[in-house]
């Protein structure tokens, strides 16, 4: 095992390179990715402890302001949207790169193959490159394999290496492999690499992944219940119905499996349900009407009948404004006009099954009660409360500016405070809106000249705040004029952007002389080469396409 004797900095060499010189491991210096999420697990305690998340090499990996990827987010969505495929060059160079390895371990050799994957992100590479270890077997010492997967897993200080060292691993069984996997799957970035070697376990597969899921909540739990959609374990289809769904991604990538393999028609169908099935079963349902980027209502077999059994059940047992608000979406969703109901029909959703669907939701919905709930509410502290009353006031018709206004009071730079305020900004309101953004909003920090920024730092907070008053500004010519001007003298680009396209909306013919001045300066000082085109344009009187 000549490259174990290098990490024990043994400097007899055997194996080609310098015994008086042994050459540099590639992460020399650096922490291990491995190391560190290890200290940051806290026995009985799921997830990563604060500061686990943060991995020691994203300094490296991006430039600071610049827009990073959430963790696991980029596989994520290469792996679920960009279809089938790979770089098959790229894997057949890495597989001779790690077929070299194995025949000469060298720190020399091992350098190669890390500082390789390094050029580029392990996951168009990771079939691929498998296949061909698979198909050249005979060609390779698996110790040695072990060995380089165990060591880049566990002593790498990059994120691709590391995912590197989790795809050979996942090849072999055994406790060593197991806890590098599990560790190292707690964090999203490498979930995805962990459970599909979790999944060639050659028993008991379903129960490690599963313990993994738990662990884990963006993307890490997405690709752990993708892994356990075959599964027949009563205890994991009981979790996968009541938990395993939610995510902090998207509920409806995983709603249908644990609609599927939970068992949702059964257990909402049946004379007595518990609470929490209630709940699971209301959420379940959200997520399946939206459908997008995964199987939805309409490749639900059981569909129809879940939702009519749940909206009975709802009948007599909904108390809150969660429920209240599902309710409604329900039936919005069987009263939908321009869907093809005929091709429905074959899973359930007849004329007369949406028909009873709506009629009891209808008149849950018009019980008065609801009413007194959701004044009480408005005036909540609590997002999450004020939210689901402010969605259900829309349903009664319950005007909530006062109360938006006043929570945009208490905390003028959040910027989810003012997408609330916008979103009922009538046209007799412009006035007011502009007058407060002129008063809460530091105007003076944030118009100090035009910058490549994204406005991606919490520092940004007043610039977050000013885009939404920009987007609504679009819509009333002539209106915050002054307000227009500080956008166009943004450091960010998309206050920046913001003005422009307001301008554009407004036409030039709605344009005072001095937004005109002021457009034609930031013509002149604009870094960014395609917004100065957008500029550009407008300034010449073009109208640019929506976005």
């Amino acid at each position: 095992m000549g490259i174990f004797n290098w990490l024990k900095g043994n400097k007899t060499s055997q194996n080609g390179d310098s015994a008086d010189a042994p050459a540099s491991l590639p992460w020399e210096g650096r922490p291990s990715i491995y190391e560190h999420i290890k200290q940051h697990i806290q026995p009985g305690v799921r997830g990563l402890a604060e500061g686990g998340y943060q991995l020691p090499d994203e300094d490296r990996r991006s430039k600071e302001g610049e827009l990073r990827w959430g963790r696991g987010s980029m596989d994520g969505v290469l792996s679920h949207h960009m279809g089938e495929g790979g770089d098959t060059t790229r894997a057949k160079m890495l597989c001779d790169y790690v077929k070299a390895f194995c025949a000469t371990p060298t720190v020399t050799n091992l350098s190669t193959v890390y500082n390789f994957i390094l050029e580029d992100q392990m996951f168009p590479l990771v079939d691929g490159f498998l296949a061909l270890l698979m198909e050249d077997s005979q060609e390779v010492d698996t110790e040695r394999l072990f060995e380089l997967g165990y060591v880049l897993a566990t002593q790498g200080a990059d994120q691709e290496p590391v995912k590197c060292g989790l795809a050979i691993l996942g090849l072999y069984h055994g406790d060593g492999p197991m806890e590098v996997l599990q560790t190292l799957g707690r964090h999203d970035e490498f979930t995805l690499y962990s459970a599909v070697g979790l999944s060639n376990l050659p028993e008991g597969s379903d129960q490690a992944i599963w313990e993994l899921a738990k662990q884990v909540d963006g993307w890490g739990r997405i690709h752990t219940v993708e892994r356990l959609k075959e599964t027949d374990d009563p205890q994991i289809q009981d979790w996968l119905l009541h938990e395993g769904y939610r995510n902090s991604i998207l509920n409806e990538y995983l709603a249908y499996i644990s609609a599927v393999t939970g068992g949702l028609r059964d257990a909402i169908t049946q004379s007595e349900v518990e609470d929490r099935t209630l709940s699971a079963a209301g959420e379940l349902i959200i997520a399946l009407t939206k459908g997008g980027p995964a199987p939805g209502m309409d490749d639900y077999d059981d569909g129809a009948e879940a939702v009519a059994a749940y909206v009975t059940h709802m009948r007599e047992r909904a108390r809150s404004l969660k429920e209240f608000n599902i309710l409604a979406w329900i039936r919005d969703y069987v009263t939908e006009e321009d869907v093809d109901w005929t091709a429905r029909e074959s899973n359930g959703w007849t004329k007369g099954v949406r028909q009873q669907v709506r009629d009891i939701c209808e008149g849950v919905l018009g019980d008065e009660k609801w009413r007194a709930m959701v004044l009480a509410d408005l005036a909540s502290g609590d997002d999450k409360v004020f939210n689901r009353a402010s969605s259900a006031a829309r349903e009664l018709g319950i005007d909530t500016w006062s109360y938006s206004l006043a929570r945009l009071e208490e905390k003028p730079l959040e910027p989810s405070r003012w997408s609330d305020v916008v979103s009922y900004c009538a046209t007799y309101r412009i006035d007011e809106l502009v007058s407060f953004a002129k008063r809460v909003l530091p105007l003076d920090k944030i118009a100090t000249g035009p910058d490549e920024s994204l406005g991606l730092k919490p520092e940004s907070a007043a610039h977050d705040c000013l885009n939404y008053v920009l987007q609504a500004l679009r819509k009333h010519p002539g209106k915050g004029v002054e307000l227009i001007k500080v956008g166009l003298n943004s450091p960010v680009i998309p206050n920046r952007n913001m003005a422009v396209y307001a301008l554009s909306a407004w036409g030039r013919a709605n344009w005072p002389d001095e937004l005109a001045k002021a457009l034609k300066k930031a013509v002149e000082l604009e870094p960014e080469d395609d917004l100065k085109m957008r500029m550009q344009q407008v300034l010449d009187g073009q109208t640019l396409e929506d976005f």
